[in-house]
């Protein structure tokens, strides 16, 4: 080897398919950047502004191959992948890069000796800073000032600081303030703030084990899909199975080779009637097995609001009908009617291994709200919403909650589950000014100054006002107080950065 380094993007190692001639320009620091003003009165300009701007690394590249073509084929696959990648570098173990390839990539046989090959990549570094590879976790304790916590930046750059919070009780509000900072989520109220607003109730969480089950009825909602269409109308058969995650489909029923219609179990229940309510579900809708085995399953899942009477007030549907196809369609309605339709992206088909997320419906007043959020490592990745007003439909009160999982003839089944239900009942009649507030059990993080409740993104929870980066500066210790009318257990998170 001309080079003893060992070069990895992501987890791909680029060592296995090519050498260094030189070590790789990594740059001393990144490019500075500075907003110049001229002197009015003297020569000179003065710096009015100053900025760390992005860095280009470099990497000149010897390769020794009978397969020049399959290495390129192969580097391609994962130089391309998109958006950003760790690229980590055996000499600084403990620090990586966010990279993109970028600029023109080279890559020429030799004549001399036709194995050998001579090239160059280059990449973009957009922030110009190594990344620490772990983080560093910093728990809020009670002291005689609240609860603190105090973090020790040892980076030489500044450095985002997230937040992980577990609501032990409800709360109307937290807040995280440093010296220079200060973050708060949740409802805050004026201090001369004249009209109170009504507290929103919280009237179901259900994890949907089997300590709950029971308060759930089996095989009797209303289904949406082909509710009556002859031979071809959908059917409530199979049964359930429970497990500490949820409910899960354990049969879709037994059927014939004649038979073509949707078929499978649902659950639903009762709750208290209401004019303004959210619910907020968390599914599966997964394909599994791979290849021609994964294509030929076929799934289909309602998820409805109704009122006392079996009328639909909002829906969702998820559906793969198609015996050759890994598609997935979601279909929002109001009422009877589709309100908007569309495909997951390859993206969330493929990524994890399908859909597991959560869905929100929400009704204040006549405005309706859908929102689904594919959710990977606890954090919402992708995501549709869509908002609609509907006069008729806002005159019904909710009353009833239902669940459909089914699959089409004798195609085998999608992996289907419910493994969270909370309902709320909304008591302001002002779709602006529904107060956020957080309930017992509610997860709360703040990652790169994103909010995500339940691991759903609610940047709505910011207070205005609030700082909109949370930062600590460079090998400094910085006191974080933690404040809340609830009781919660919360740690500070940093990745420490260096020029």
């Amino acid at each position: 080897m001309i080079s003893d380094l060992e070069i990895k993007l992501n987890d791909f190692s680029l060592s296995d398919y090519f050498d260094l001639t030189d070590e790789p320009d990594r740059g001393l620091f990144p490019e500075v950047q500075h907003d110049l003003v001229q002197m009015a009165r003297s020569n000179g300009s003065r710096a009015t502004n100053k900025r760390l701007t992005h860095r280009i690394i470099t990497l000149p590249l010897y390769a020794l191959s009978g397969n020049f073509r399959q290495t390129k084929d192969d580097l391609a696959n994962v130089l391309f992948a998109e958006g950003r990648q760790r690229l980590w570098f055996s000499d600084e173990p403990d620090r990586y890069w966010l990279v993109e390839l970028t600029g023109e990539s080279s890559w020429k046989r030799s004549l001399d000796n036709r194995g050998e090959a001579y090239g160059e990549l280059k990449f973009l570094c957009e922030d110009g800073l190594a990344h620490s590879i772990n983080s560093r976790a910093f728990l809020f304790s009670n002291t005689e000032e609240g609860m603190l916590t105090t973090i020790q930046n040892n980076g030489t750059a500044s450095t985002t600081v997230d937040f992980n919070v577990d609501f032990l009780s409800d709360a109307n509000s937290i807040a995280f303030v440093s010296a220079e900072k200060v973050l708060q989520l949740g409802a805050a109220e004026a201090p001369d703030s004249i009209e109170e607003v009504p507290k929103t109730e919280l009237v179901l969480k259900d994890q949907m084990t089997s300590s709950t089950s029971a308060q759930w009825n089996i095989n009797q909602a209303r289904i949406r899909r082909n509710e009556s269409a002859g031979d071809h109308t959908s059917k409530r058969m199979g049964s359930l199975k429970y497990d500490s995650t949820g409910t899960w489909v354990s049969s879709t029923g037994s059927v014939t080779d004649e038979d073509k219609f949707w078929h499978g179990p649902s659950i639903s229940r009762d709750i208290i009637e209401m004019e303004n309510w959210e619910v907020w579900s968390a599914v599966t809708f997964k394909s599994t097995g791979g290849g021609k085995s994964e294509a030929a399953q076929e799934g289909l899942m309602e998820i409805n609001v109704l009122d006392e009477d079996n009328n639909f007030l909002m829906g969702l549907q998820l559906m793969d009908g198609y015996p050759t196809l890994d598609k997935v369609s979601w279909t929002f309605f109001i009422g009877d009617n589709v309100v908007d339709w569309g495909y997951f992206p390859n993206s969330v088909m493929k990524s994890g291994g399908g859909f597991y997320g959560q869905v929100i419906f929400k009704k204040v007043d006549n405005k309706f709200s859908f929102k689904i959020a594919r959710v990977s490592n606890n954090k919402e990745t992708w995501r549709v919403s869509r908002e609609t007003v509907n006069n008729t439909i806002a005159s019904l009160s909710a009353k009833r909650v239902s669940y459909y999982m089914a699959t089409y003839g004798k195609q085998p089944a999608y992996n289907m589950g419910v493994s969270f239900c909370q309902i709320k009942k909304i008591n302001s009649l002002d779709p602006l000014n529904v107060p956020l507030t957080f309930y017992e059990g509610d997860y709360l993080q703040v990652i790169d100054n994103k909010i995500y409740l339940n691991s759903v993104l609610s940047g709505d929870y910011r207070v205005v006002g609030s700082s909109n980066v949370f930062t600590v500066d460079a090998s400094s210790t910085t006191p974080i107080y933690c404040v809340t009318d609830g009781d919660v257990t919360a740690t500070a998170e940093i990745r420490e950065r260096f020029v």
